[in-house]
């Protein structure tokens, strides 16, 4: 994968999901999609699909990690972000205010690009590459799942050609090998085959 296939994936994934080929970083939306609870609850998505039950909160402590202007602001809404015990912010009009607020600060748009791709572009690549796959447009596929589940979804493997079928196991290994360090998970994301 060069950065060019990088960014194409990037471009359609975000027009999928917020009809743009560049996401606004301030955009939020409220959706009653947090499959944790039934019925589902509501919670807030930014921008491209962080979202409260999922990685909103990774995004934020990067954003302050960067040194963010919003940063001191944004703090007290971490602690128990996302957690299922704790109420969603859908319904808090400081802290939606707030994340649209810092939505223009490059260093929150920095902070969403890297953990778009660490979270989501670069495990789909590795996965993609262990797997054999060289095309964009698999690539593409398999970046949305992940974008959406955090893996490949057992619907999609089952589409998955018989050569490939390997994958299933080696996507245990290759998420518990890299998960949690930056650093292994880019090395792993540009080499072409694991065993």
């Amino acid at each position: 994968m060069n950065d060019s296939d990088k960014d194409f994936i990037r471009r359609v994934l975000s027009v999928a999901e917020t009809g743009k080929p560049q996401w606004d970083a301030s955009a939020v939306y409220i959706y009653a999609d947090d499959n944790r609870f039934n019925p589902p609850r509501r919670q807030i998505t930014l921008s491209i699909g962080f979202t409260e039950s999922g990685n909103l909160k990774r995004v934020l402590e990067r954003y302050a990690e960067l040194g963010g202007q919003f940063r001191v602001q944004l703090a007290p809404f971490l602690p128990g972000l996302g957690a299922r015990d704790r109420g969603s912010l859908a319904g808090n009009q400081v802290f939606i205010d707030l994340l649209k607020k810092a939505g223009p600060d490059s260093l929150m748009q920095q902070a969403q690009r890297e953990e778009f791709d660490f979270r989501y572009l670069y495990p789909a690549i590795a996965w993609g590459e262990s797997c054999g796959f060289t095309l964009p447009l698999s690539f593409l596929v398999i970046a949305d799942s992940y974008l959406h589940s955090g893996s490949m979804l057992g619907f999609l493997m089952v589409q998955v050609p018989g050569e490939k079928t390997q994958c299933r196991r080696q996507r245990k290994d290759l998420d518990q090998s890299v998960s949690g360090d930056p650093a292994r998970l880019a090395q792993k994301s540009q080499q072409q085959n694991f065993e």
